[in-house]
């Protein structure tokens, strides 16, 4: 059991950095050598596409709660099956509507013939992040690591041959690369559609056990706005250092992603009754995210310069938004061991807490506030999640 412990941990860390080694390379490669206006529609599809991400996510670890020794209720799974993809449609036809009628597209300013290739590559996500999940649900950490790395991997060869070896600098070469780092398993995405699609199983009421979608989509939108709401409010308070800022806080905030790394082995093994493993999987995150602030208390200075060299980067920043997004890790891990157990109420008042961040960050006279009042809330969201954890552990 210690073995498979850290033999699938040890593969989804080392595989997602490897994601985001690959990941920043094709960021790179793509704002450097698009040109503006392609590069323009290139962090405006970013933007739309992290969106659609967070239900999808969502849903890839909520279904592993239909899974018991790596066997699935076929009725609740393809019920959930034929909702979300119900919806999922239903979404992407409401937001072209609204474009028609409202014209949102001129916050996200993408040509209108590029929509065509971002629909096909929203719904064949969709059925990648399903087929993986089944992996997840399993328990198969090693074969979903792969499967997870294989689109960062062959977008990166992708764009390194069409767009910096044979210059083809257009933005539709970019989401045809996208859609086709997720084909390479098509045969599987229709037959799953064969064996588990039915319109009729849409309209079926029946309450899904060990779903926790809502609470999981909560937990996961709540800490999406709180990771990334910072960024805006420096923009408004202090234009000037916000660039910095930025850079900054993308440094610090790994820190927290090492704690959606550590979910997606603690939620599926402990929602299908492996419940031992909880502080085990904690305690590693927190000894992974203390080694790394060790690391740039020691070493930043000297590889940022290697990374950006015209940038004047404060290590006391960097520290600072480690230690607050530490805090948020371990009340992000909580809050899914609590999603399991069906507490909703910490989500709830993380909700409250977070509308009144906002209002406080965007009403700070400077960036160090901001930084201070992140350090605050972060604490404060661990203290709701070990306050319900008692309560649980305590009846």
């Amino acid at each position: 059991m210690k073995s498979f412990f850290l033999k699938s941990n040890l593969v989804l860390y080392s595989t997602h950095a490897l994601n985001f080694i690959f990941g920043y390379l094709f960021i790179l490669i793509c704002t450097n050598f698009l040109g503006e206006e392609n590069r323009f529609q290139f962090t405006g599809f970013i933007s739309l596409f992290n969106i659609f991400l967070i239900p999808i996510s969502c849903l890839g670890i909520s279904l592993t709660g239909l899974y018991k020794d790596g066997i699935k209720n076929n009725l609740y799974y393809s019920i959930v099956y034929n909702r979300s993809l119900f919806t999922y449609v239903f979404l992407i036809i409401l937001i072209l509507i609204l474009n028609f009628f409202f014209e949102i597209n001129q916050f996200i300013q993408i040509e209108g013939s590029s929509y065509k290739y971002i629909i096909a590559l929203l719904l064949i996500n969709f059925f990648y992040s399903l087929e993986n999940a089944e992996n997840l649900a399993k328990q198969k950490f090693l074969n979903y690591s792969v499967i997870n790395s294989l689109p960062f991997i062959i977008r990166f060869i992708l764009i390194s041959i069409f767009l910096v070896y044979l210059g083809y600098e257009n933005f539709e070469l970019v989401l045809i690369i996208y859609i086709l780092s997720f084909s390479f398993l098509i045969k599987r995405y229709f037959l799953r559609l064969k064996n588990y699609g039915s319109i009729k199983k849409i309209f079926i009421i029946k309450k899904i056990p060990n779903l926790n979608f809502l609470k999981n989509l909560l937990t996961i939108s709540i800490f999406t706005i709180v990771i990334n709401i910072d960024i805006i409010a420096s923009r408004y308070v202090d234009p000037t250092n916000s660039t910095n800022y930025y850079i900054e806080s993308l440094f610090g905030k790994i820190v927290f992603f090492l704690s959606t790394i550590a979910v997606l082995f603690m939620y599926p093994t402990n929602i299908q009754g492996n419940k031992k493993n909880f502080f085990n999987v904690l305690i590693l995150n927190i000894l992974a995210s203390c080694l790394l602030i060790l690391f740039y208390y020691f070493f930043f200075n000297t590889f940022y310069f290697f990374l950006f060299p015209d940038m004047n980067l404060n290590l006391d920043v960097v520290l600072l938004i480690s230690i607050s997004c530490l805090f948020f890790s371990i009340s992000n891990l909580i809050s899914y061991k609590l999603n399991i157990f069906g507490f909703y109420y910490h989500s709830l008042l993380k909700l409250i807490l977070t509308i009144v961040l906002i209002f406080y960050l965007f009403n700070s006279e400077n960036i160090n506030i901001i930084i201070n009042y992140l350090i605050i809330f972060s604490i404060l969201f661990v203290s709701i999640d070990l306050f319900f954890y008692k309560i649980f552990k305590k009846n």
